[in-house]
């Protein structure tokens, strides 16, 4: 799994990677298999996760992601795409308390990695300023083109349209 998390974090920081050129049922029918052959394991389920939500079958996505976590609950991608998940679906509070002790973590691609998606949820519910907050703690530390255009749409939205052009 996961553990030294650096490049893998951001890579898979944003959403959910594209595993296979299959359409989603036909990829969730093969990890079906995988599981049924090898048993379920953490990758397994978080990657069935993502082609539910692909799917837009959110609540199977949940329970993939976490049934991931019990497996491995050091699993930092099944974490942010679970806090994704949970706050498209409206329950910020778990969201933020499963990102929240990533963005202290010691290892400063990790920190700069959840302070964004943190910010990405604040997004998601409106709050811009503290999105736009996030955002900029996160690009002190680690520039990222995704974090600059995200910190760009909370900056719009909170009619601040002068320092989105600035930025962009």
């Amino acid at each position: 799994m996961i553990r030294n998390f650096g490049l893998a974090v951001i890579l898979l920081s944003s959403t959910c990677i594209a595993l296979a050129h299959d359409g989603p049922e036909h990829v969730i029918a093969a990890i079906d298999a995988e599981i049924a052959r090898s048993g379920p394991s953490a990758k397994l389920l978080f990657r069935r996760a993502c082609e539910y939500r692909a799917l837009r079958k959110y609540d199977q996505a949940k329970l993939d992601l976490h049934a991931a976590l019990k497996l491995d609950g050091d699993f930092t991608a099944a974490q942010f795409e679970l806090a994704r998940i949970l706050v498209a679906r409206g329950n910020a509070e778990p969201a933020f308390a499963l990102i929240e002790p990533l963005a202290h973590s010691n290892d400063e691609a990790l920190r700069s990695a959840a302070t964004a998606l943190r910010g990405e949820l604040h997004l998601a519910q409106g709050n811009t300023r503290q999105a736009i907050r996030d955002y900029s703690a996160a690009l002190a530390r680690q520039p990222d083109v995704q974090w600059f255009l995200l910190r760009g749409e909370a900056q719009h939205a909170a009619g601040d349209d002068e320092a989105r052009v600035t930025d962009l």
